[in-house]
């Protein structure tokens, strides 16, 4: 029992040692300032208690290179602090960057020492260096991406922005204001985050359709309380380039054998742009087209189309006027209806044509010629009192000669200039023909060619009206 109590009673002795060594010098510190941006001075209190049977003087001491430590009042840190048995002290230690530090926490560990008692007490110090504004990843967590944008966005369709919030923090957040800046794109928005919430804020544009395309930087400010958070977001897009010309309207007025069509071609675009507009053609209609400005034409394959080849500035437009008028055919059909319905009003109903053939040569020349007239009535009424009447030179001697079916002359005689061969005929009939026919008998033998008058035709209506129509002359040649 012996050996376990001794045992025991140095245990205890062992445990007692650094309690009792330790108590000779209490430390107690208290952060007066421990967050600050780069330039500000970082305070703590230190209460130093001096727990030996001895006045002793305090120093303080550090290994930290990235800060310069002083003390309120400055002798406290150069001479040390002098303290009476028993007695405490409280000492502002004031703490200052060497140099720019990245934003973030930091910790100096300053060691507290006596000089007569050798003790010494180590204080971990913990600075948060921080920008002059809250930083965004304070209040809101991390994400891919916070600002989504497209990298070329077009002015005639609605550019969108969204903005990709989540509230890291476990209170709150009722005053978040989300500010869009750019040369294109402004907007403000006011929203809200409940604790730990995701959201997700979308701004829409509308940009004049004829902007111009240009680079352009998105500015993106996070507001929470009135504070600015850091850092501000930059997303640079395009504002891209589009063109298309377009028949923009069409008009058509159809007028007496004659379209007029009025089109009209916008660029519906923010940049220049150049198209060929073809129309499809053929020979035939081009004859009775004209257009305005003037085309040209082409060619593929078997179809022939004309065309112009236009280039507009962003929102211009160009007419193109085509006119087709059948007006020229419809008055050239019309005359030439005319002309044949006059033919036909003005024309003889009774109709003569003169033949000649010769029967017989003697030296070379014409001796004898044999004549036929073919008289017809092509009318759908009679005509009755028809009188034939053929001319021929006197020094030709005229016979009835022998034909069978034809009709011979009714009086052969000389009126002192001409000899006149005639027929009488009672009657015509609608569409009747009659065949008349003599011979004649040069008493010369005629050389080269001769040429003989037409017969003359006289008849008359059954109303009695005279009607006078004669043949087309002869010529007859060896």
């Amino acid at each position: 029992m012996s050996c376990l109590k001794k045992l025991v009673f140095a245990v205890l002795l062992l445990l007692l040692i650094p309690s009792i060594y330790a108590a000779e010098l209490e430390i107690e510190y208290l952060p007066v300032r421990d967050s600050v941006v780069l330039g500000e001075q970082a305070a703590f209190d230190v209460r130093i208690t001096n727990n030996q049977e001895f006045k002793d003087t305090f120093r303080f001491s550090y290994t930290d290179l990235f800060w310069d430590i002083l003390s309120d009042p400055l002798h406290h840190y150069f001479s040390g602090v002098d303290i009476l048995s028993g007695n405490s002290q409280t000492v502002r230690l004031l703490l200052n960057t060497r140099e720019d530090l990245e934003f973030g926490q930091y910790k100096i560990d300053v060691t507290v020492r006596s000089e007569k008692g050798k003790n010494s007490e180590e204080m971990p110090l913990f600075i948060t260096v921080r920008p002059e504004k809250p930083l965004i990843r304070e209040y809101l967590a991390a994400v891919h991406r916070i600002v989504e944008i497209s990298p070329v966005i077009y002015p005639n369709e609605n550019a969108s922005v969204k903005i990709n919030l989540i509230n890291r923090n476990p209170k709150n957040l009722s005053n978040v204001k989300v500010i869009l800046s750019s040369e294109l794109l402004n907007k403000e928005i006011q929203t809200s985050l409940e604790p730990l919430e995701t959201k997700v804020v979308e701004a829409k544009f509308s940009l004049d359709p004829l902007t111009f395309p240009q680079k352009d930087v998105l500015n993106v400010k996070l507001m929470v309380d009135g504070a600015i958070l850091e850092p501000e977001i930059n997303e640079p897009y395009e504002l891209g380039a589009y063109s298309e010309i377009i028949a923009d309207s069409l008009s058509t007025k159809k007028l007496f054998f004659k379209t007029i069509e009025e089109t009209k071609y916008t660029n519906n675009g923010n940049v220049k742009n150049s198209k060929t507009i073809e129309i499809e053609t053929n020979q035939f209609r081009e004859i009775f087209s004209k257009a305005t400005p003037e085309p040209f034409s082409i060619k593929k394959g078997e179809t022939q189309f004309i065309a112009w080849e236009i280039s507009l500035e962003p929102a211009e437009s160009m007419t193109i006027t085509r006119t087709v008028s059948y007006r020229s055919l419809f008055v050239l059909a019309f005359i030439i209806a005319a002309v044949i319905a006059l033919y036909f009003f003005l024309r003889s109903p009774v109709y003569a044509v003169k033949k000649a053939s010769i029967s017989t040569l003697k030296e070379g020349g014409i001796s004898e010629l044999k004549i036929i007239v073919h008289l017809k009535n092509r009318s759908n009424q009679p005509y009755e009192r028809i009188t034939v009447t053929d001319r021929i030179p006197t020094a030709a001697d005229v016979t009835t000669g022998t034909d069978l079916g034809t009709v011979k002359p009714s009086s052969i005689y000389n009126d002192g200039k001409k000899t006149i061969v005639k027929w009488e005929l009672k009657k015509l009939e609608k569409n009747e023909e009659r065949i008349l026919s003599y011979q004649m008998k040069s008493k010369l033998a005629i050389l080269g060619s001769v040429t003989l008058p037409g017969v003359a035709v006289r008849f008359y209506t059954i109303k009695g009206t005279k009607l006078v129509t004669r043949s087309k002359q002869v010529t007859v040649s060896v």
